[in-house]
């Protein structure tokens, strides 16, 4: 989605897109290493200049920077250490797919949700016996975005599709495997559509709420929390995991801010999200009590998404 601050009437071309070379593969084509794969490193960043692909790589596994040379690429995945990042006999047990999803520690955090297309396409490569892309494939000839242009006004949006086409002729939709950008934010941005969506409709975007927007829940749940602790009437069952998710909170905090001098970032994974929800709404249930006798387990399924969060 593209985002257009207020009395700005501009002419948007497409953004500068990092596109992979090809989508995920459909059912019946088959996976290959520089077609389906060696893509993903590059949608993902990690063979970005911040993580494998500076020149000593990190944490002893180096790729080519933005995937320019593919036999490294492919050597150093299925057959560097020992061949132990895969393991074709069960690939979902693969050292490869542990880190990407963050099932094993890893530095650069979960890159994408175990069963998702992404993996699903790494599990097929894989059961594929890992086969390189033949001489003779299909060449990329280019890369289209439609719209190519367009021209909007303040608080309007548009939807993007990208698409490969082939030497052969064939024509491919790579919307979810392209990389975006935008050259100036404060003409347009990319967007996923519900926090896109509200804030063109509320016009409140603005360079602070783009520097609050990461640390807004932790804000509002702290700030709650506190309130919350001078009225609470359970004890410790508030207050033991009222403390928890305070300290996880400050330290998830300093965590990012290390990283990022280090040129390096923890993604938020899909597990995070289901915390935040459960933080939320039990804050919702805890503050709502109070003013609902007709609901009495109000109370209690509060305190109860609250341990859950806090475990989470």
């Amino acid at each position: 989605m593209l985002r257009l601050p207020q009395c700005v009437h501009a002419l948007v071309f497409v953004m500068s897109i990092g596109v992979s070379l090809g989508e995920l593969a459909a059912e019946e084509n088959p996976v290959t290493f520089e077609h389906d794969i060696q893509p993903l490193l590059t949608r993902f960043g990690c063979n970005a200049g911040a993580c494998h692909g500076k020149s000593r790589g990190q944490n002893g596994f180096a790729l080519s920077l933005l995937g320019f040379d593919s036999d490294f690429d492919y050597a150093a995945i299925t057959r560097e250490g020992r061949g132990r990042r895969i393991l074709p006999a069960a690939p979902r047990s693969s050292l490869l797919l542990q880190k990407a999803t963050g099932r094993v520690p890893h530095g650069g955090g979960a890159r994408f949700a175990v069963n998702s297309k992404q993996f699903e396409l790494l599990v097929r490569w894989l059961e594929g016996g890992a086969p390189r892309t033949p001489v003779d494939a299909p060449k990329l000839v280019r890369v289209v975005v439609e719209p190519p242009t367009k021209s909007l006004v303040a608080g309007q949006s548009s939807h993007l599709q990208v698409f490969a086409e082939y030497s052969d002729g064939s024509r491919r939709d790579v919307t979810e495997s392209a990389a975006y950008q935008s050259n100036d934010r404060t003409i347009a941005s990319v967007t996923d559509y519900i926090d896109g969506y509200i804030a063109r409709r509320l016009k409140v975007e603005s360079p602070l709420g783009e520097m609050l927007d990461p640390i807004a829940d932790k804000l509002l749940v702290a700030a709650v929390l506190l309130a919350l602790a001078n009225v609470t009437t359970s004890g410790w069952l508030f207050l033991v995991p009222a403390l928890i998710i305070l300290i996880r909170e400050f330290m998830i905090s300093g965590l990012r801010e290390f990283l990022a001098k280090q040129n390096l970032s923890a993604p938020v994974t899909r597990l995070a999200k289901w915390k935040t929800t459960a933080q939320i709404l039990a804050l919702g249930f805890l503050m709502g009590a109070p003013g609902f006798p007709g609901f009495p387990f109000a109370h209690e399924i509060g305190i109860t998404l609250l341990w859950l969060a806090a475990i989470l």
